[in-house]
């Protein structure tokens, strides 16, 4: 599913039960989730959403038995359907989004070249700029005026463990020791860090659903030595 805050509630679209796809969408405010009974995108998963300025932007993911390429916006009442002239993304899953300085970044995904596109809330535009390398179901945030990405899967047997930033212009990669190499994780900025948990963790691990807990605070990781919810992967993280 995909999960996006707006106007100080945590807005959730879609994902996979143990049948089928899904097409709702849920606000929580705090106390209490409430279904919105609107018409939107279609059913689906693997999807990413962002949060940019007013709207929450949904794109793409896996519905229909395909690699989905719409791009959708949440105002708080509706949804929207955007049909932008020019090249796009494209169909993919299991890429990334986060928003810098009034537009939104998507790196990745299944189904695609390892590629940058930026969302101005009129068009997409692709950058072509050397980046993070091939991988899907990474996990990227943002911090200060920098987009931070961790992870992902590279393919069927490699994971990974490298954490790049995105200034706008450009991907560096930083030379930090972190988290282990993963995928399908989440993370979300807060208090002026960025917080990961858990994924899904390398071929062969003895510890496939990981449980642990990092901050990063735009120089190094540090994990957390508090306990916390089981292993998991597959699942969103927002703050709040």
């Amino acid at each position: 599913h995909g999960l996006a805050s707006l106007g100080g509630k945590v807005v959730l679209f879609g994902g996979h039960d143990v049948s089928k796809d899904l097409d709702d969408t849920w606000e929580w405010d705090g106390l209490a989730w409430t279904q919105r009974t609107v018409a939107g995108p279609g059913a689906r998963d693997s999807h990413a959403m962002a949060t940019l300025g007013s709207k929450v932007v949904l794109y793409g993911g896996s519905g229909t038995g395909q690699f989905l390429s719409d791009t959708w916006e949440w105002d708080g009442t509706s949804w929207t359907r955007r049909t932008p002239a020019g090249p796009g993304p494209g169909g993919r899953v299991g890429h990334a989004m986060a928003e810098l300085a009034g537009s939104v970044v998507l790196y990745g995904g299944v189904g695609s070249a390892p590629d940058t596109w930026v969302w101005d809330g009129t068009s997409w535009t692709q950058h072509s700029v050397a980046g993070p390398g091939m991988r899907a179901f990474h996990a990227m945030a943002t911090l200060g005026n920098k987009v931070i990405l961790f992870g992902g899967e590279q393919d069927a047997n490699h994971f990974l463990a490298d954490t790049w930033s995105w200034d706008g212009a450009a991907w560096t990669q930083l030379n930090v020791t972190g988290p282990s190499q993963r995928f399908h994780h989440a993370m979300t900025s807060f208090e002026g860090k960025i917080v990961l948990f858990g994924g899904g963790g390398a071929t062969g691990s003895s510890v496939p659903f990981l449980g642990d807990t990092w901050i990063f605070d735009g120089a190094s990781w540090t994990q957390s030595g508090v306990s916390g919810p089981p292993g998991r992967y597959v699942y969103a993280l927002a703050a709040r």
